[in-house]
């Protein structure tokens, strides 16, 4: 079977993210109890990453929120995105870079406002695929099937799954399996039948020793 294009995720993939414990550490700071950051923030982080608010949304809210100063507030969010951008998978993102253009090269995966331009300044992505769907710029979360937003078909595993019902959007998301098509924002809909999607920092390397 002919492998013409290649996706992959960000985080745990292209990015090393370990847990720094960024929240237990500020929740002790701040002195609130274990998860209180989740529950007073859930709705923020959800907004986020379908990008339904700003950056700024987001600052004030946790200014609001938690009582941080503008000191504590860069203090936070500097913490946060440490932990959110971790370092770089340098031996995958360098194999990214070099499939084109023997491949079509993309990225899909959750994110967060002001993720793009992070990344773009610490990892350069979009210099090393064709295209890249953020969630928080299309709306839509990896795994989240909807009617409004047609993104991408994405099967879990190796064999595809039965098409989308009537009136869902394509589903995006999956260890290592087929995209159908792409008609939204990227359209990937000259690659199929088949396309490898690395969301798993195990299975990107039997997928890479199968494709060669």
């Amino acid at each position: 079977m002919v492998i013409r294009a290649v996706v992959f995720d960000i985080g745990g993939v292209l990015e090393i993210t370990p847990d720094l414990g960024v929240g237990p550490r500020w929740e002790a700071r701040l002195g609130l109890p274990a998860g209180a950051l989740s529950g007073r923030l859930h709705d923020v982080w959800s907004d986020g990453s379908l990008g339904t608010i700003t950056e700024a949304d987001v600052h004030q809210a946790l200014k609001d929120r938690l009582g941080l100063d503008e000191q504590q507030l860069n203090a936070f969010m500097a913490g946060l995105w440490r932990e959110y951008l971790g370092t770089a998978n340098a031996e995958l993102i360098e194999y990214a870079r070099q499939l084109r253009p023997r491949y079509r090269t993309g990225i899909v995966s959750n994110s967060f406002v002001g993720a793009r331009e992070r990344e773009q300044a610490v990892y350069g992505f979009e210099d090393v695929v064709d295209d890249i769907i953020y969630s928080h710029e299309v709306a839509v979360r990896q795994g989240v099937v909807t009617p409004a937003h047609h993104v991408g078909f994405v099967t879990r595993g190796h064999a595809r799954q039965p098409a989308s019902p009537p009136g869902a959007g394509p589903r995006i998301g999956g260890t290592c399996g087929t995209i159908a098509a792409m008609d939204g924002g990227a359209d990937y809909s000259s690659v199929s039948p088949r396309t490898r999607i690395f969301s798993s920092p195990v299975r990107y390397r039997w997928a890479l020793n199968s494709m060669r």
